[in-house]
């Protein structure tokens, strides 16, 4: 077990990225960014799960609030603290965001302190 980076993550505008977890679950994530609010949107498709237009922020689990749906979540890592807002954030490196299963995204809570939702 271990974070998967998206290492395919690019600067256009519009981008999709499908992997599946390892309960064998297909997920596809499409990412917006749009820069009049300098904000990247991510809507998320899976068989146990669909959310629209969740602003992409730097956080250990940014699905965290559907814990009880799905068995993966998603730990968006930021080089320098701040959330994402750059056109370029993938690409630079100054974003990462990665895909943790329930166990490892616990881990990571309690390392860094930080609550669940629950």
């Amino acid at each position: 077990m271990s974070i998967r980076v998206l290492n395919t993550l690019t600067e256009s505008a519009y981008q999709s990225v499908s992997f599946v977890t390892e309960k064998k679950e297909s997920v596809t994530l499409i990412l917006r960014f749009i820069p009049s609010q300098e904000t990247w949107f991510l809507d998320v498709e899976s068989e146990s799960l669909t959310v629209r237009g969740l602003a992409l922020t730097s956080f250990v689990n940014l699905l965290d609030p559907y814990h009880e749906k799905i068995s993966w979540g998603l730990y968006v890592w930021s080089k320098d603290g701040f959330d994402p807002w750059r056109i370029d954030d993938f690409v630079s490196g100054r974003i990462k965001i990665g895909i943790c299963e329930k166990l490892e995204y616990s881990l990571l809570q309690e390392y860094l302190n930080v609550p669940s939702s629950d």
